[in-house]
């Protein structure tokens, strides 16, 4: 599926534009807020061992974030939005010292499970991409605080989404 999706942006003068939650890792973002993600640090990519590399940076990279190549939604419809650093890993992160780390350690400002991933694909095949984050849950808040929020955090989302979809 994804193999066939690639090859459709690829074939076409397309992009993607990825939109969901993130946990909020500091007092400013709470639930609700939304940003566009500026770059990610992948933290569960971990090379430290070669003693060349920090926690999240990948070879030939000169440090750990990841930026997207190529923005599918131009600066002049998001330059209105926060700019976010996101920290991405294969697990879900609850409020407390987990979110305070990646905060210190990275200066993320929200954390999520699939923006790494996402930019690292399309950056290797050319395809423009955008991510665009609403904070479900905040930095000290528990894992129910997500349950609470999402739906107000994913309606925040999809309302911008739909609004930068009229524009392209």
């Amino acid at each position: 599926m994804l193999k066939t999706t690639i090859s459709a942006l690829k074939s076409k003068k397309g992009g993607i534009i990825n939109y969901g939650v993130a946990g909020g890792l500091s007092d400013e973002h709470i639930a609700g807020y939304v940003g566009v993600v500026e770059r990610v640090v992948h933290t569960d990519f971990d090379i430290t061992l070669s003693g060349h590399h920090v926690v999240g940076q990948y070879p030939h990279s000169p440090d750990p974030y990841i930026y997207p190549a190529k923005k599918f939604i131009t600066e002049a419809y998001t330059e209105a939005l926060n700019k976010l650093t996101c920290a991405s890993a294969d697990k879900f992160v609850a409020g407390g010292e987990p979110k305070a780390r990646l905060r210190r350690e990275f200066g993320a400002d929200v954390c999520e499970m699939e923006a790494a991933g996402i930019i690292i694909t399309c950056n290797r095949n050319n395809i423009p991409v955008t991510l665009i984050k609403a904070v479900s849950d905040g930095a000290n808040e528990a894992a129910e605080a997500f349950e609470n929020n999402v739906y107000l955090a994913s309606k925040s989302c999809v309302y911008l989404i739909a609004t930068f979809v009229q524009h392209i």
